[in-house]
């Protein structure tokens, strides 16, 4: 699936597990797109204590804390944009 197509949704997924997380009302700071060989393979939202990675490939939504800490890592479907918790 292209990524433009469920980028939309994957901010929805951020958010909301950012709220899970107790992180309400924190501000995206910079969002990047991650490349390999010239082609996108994810993307990383960093705010102001943590950050986000989307493995795209992998279907892998993982959140970070500033020191670099896995607070959360989710499945992301993205064929129906469904969240899965992984293991």
């Amino acid at each position: 699936m292209p990524p433009h197509i469920h980028s939309k949704s994957i901010h929805q997924i951020v958010a909301d597990n950012l709220a899970e997380l107790g992180m309400t009302d924190a501000p995206c700071t910079r969002l990047t797109v991650i490349t390999h060989n010239g082609f996108c393979v994810g993307r990383r939202f960093l705010f102001d204590r943590f950050q986000a990675v989307w493995r795209m490939a992998e279907g892998i939504l993982e959140f970070y804390s500033d020191d670099g800490e896995l607070l959360r890592r989710v499945g992301v479907d993205p064929e129906s944009s469904q969240v899965r918790r992984a293991a």
